[in-house]
């Protein structure tokens, strides 16, 4: 019996996943280099049911910005959630891209008696800050583990190397 409760809690603790939906652009559209000026703007904060993330949005943008500053010089990030700001904003900074990310779903429910894991999705659009146009996108979806031992970390935890990756293939292409 106790060997059957172990096995099933290390089963529910491994239960997490991550996905990665590229757009479809062709090889050779995007051509970025290290010193390119890349800006970030903040998403609105995340809603889900009565619940506002508070915060949110702007710790995904810190987190974009992140990803991005380990191969690129020029990242900062623009203090609004309004696009055609965050464009004029990144135009003045001489910045080549904007990257507007957009929180799709963002859901904080993990407590350890309900098993109900936490979920993440974001929408990263990559916009070329002279033409006003988006070059390209990507989805990244996240799904935490349904029990965790030690507390229930928040959503954006989930915002891992992975993330890192899909970030990083906004430029690479």
């Amino acid at each position: 019996m106790r060997s059957a409760m172990l096995g099933l809690l290390l089963v529910c603790a491994g239960c997490a996943g991550r996905y990665v939906t590229p757009s479809p652009v062709r090889p050779g559209t995007i051509t970025s280099s290290p010193s390119d000026g890349i800006r970030v703007m903040e998403s609105a904060d995340a809603v889900f049911g009565s619940a506002k993330y508070t915060g949110s949005g702007h710790r995904l943008a810190g987190r974009v910005v992140q990803a991005l500053q380990g191969q690129y010089v020029d990242v900062g990030m623009i203090a609004t959630t309004r696009e055609p700001d965050a464009l004029q904003a990144a135009r003045a900074e001489h910045a080549k891209y904007l990257i507007v990310p957009t929180i799709l779903h963002w859901e904080d429910r993990n407590t350890a008696w309900s098993m109900n894991p936490d979920r993440l999705r974001v929408q990263l659009a990559l916009r070329d800050v002279a033409s006003d146009r988006v070059i390209n996108s990507v989805a990244f979806e996240a799904k935490s583990r349904k029990f965790f031992i030690g507390g229930d970390p928040p959503p954006d935890v989930m915002l891992d190397r992975s993330f890192d990756r899909a970030v990083l293939a906004l430029l690479q292409r």
